[in-house]
C-alpha cells in the first residue's frame, strides 16, 4: 500500500520560485559487510532527506518538524531513576 503526502513548499525568494520535490521511499536497506559502511550510507540518506527538507518547506513547518522528532526522539531517551539505581 502506498501513502501519498502532499505538503506545501516554501514560498520562492528574490523571485526565485521553489522547485517541488518528490520523496520516494522504498526498496530495502543494502546488506553491508562493516559497520563503517553501514553508518555512511545511514549518513548520506540522513542528509540528502534533510537538505530537500529544508530547501523544500516553509521556514515554519521545518521548525516544527524538528521539535517533533525532536520530542519524539527525547522520549526514547529517558530512563527512569530506579533503572540508574536511584529512586523515583
Amino acid at each position: 500500500m502506498s501513502n501519498v503526502l502532499y505538503i506545501t513548499k516554501a514560498e520562492g525568494v528574490a523571485g526565485k520560485e521553489t522547485p517541488p520535490v518528490v520523496i520516494e521511499i522504498d526498496g530495502l536497506f543494502p546488506d553491508f559487510t562493516s559497520t563503517s559502511h553501514w553508518q555512511a550510507f545511514e549518513d548520506q540518506q540522513a542528509m540528502s532527506l534533510h537538505d530537500a527538507l529544508r530547501r523544500s518547506l516553509p521556514g515554519g513547518v521545518y521548525d516544527r518538524l524538528f521539535i517533533i522528532m525532536a520530542e519524539h526522539k527525547a522520549s526514547d531517551l529517558i530512563v527512569s531513576l530506579d533503572k540508574c539505581g536511584g529512586s523515583k
